[in-house]
């Protein structure tokens, strides 16, 4: 392996990035896991619908997605897809 000698500065602040990188990629993962979990206790259909909280603070759109695998003709993956419509606001 060839070497190659840079600023103390740049590499430190590469590095830096480098372990910022990796943190939020575990804690993306984490919240990945998280959300999935969630979204199999509600027990969705295989299809689109929208979640609504029952105080109406919330809703989230649950779209059914079906999409055909190119390297398989015969295959189809079938998953959700989320997006938040509504949040729920914090009184300041």
């Amino acid at each position: 392996m060839r070497s190659k000698t840079v600023p103390a500065a740049t590499l430190v602040a590469f590095a830096a990035a480098l372990a910022a990188k990796r943190e939020t990629a575990a804690a993306a993962a984490a919240a990945a896991k998280t959300a999935k979990d969630l979204a199999e206790s509600l027990g969705l259909p295989s299809e689109s619908i929208l979640l609504k909280a029952d105080d109406r603070s919330t809703e989230v759109a649950a779209i059914w997605t079906e999409r055909p695998v190119r390297e398989i003709a015969a295959r189809v993956d079938s998953f959700h897809t989320y997006k938040v419509t509504k949040e729920a606001t914090v009184a300041a």
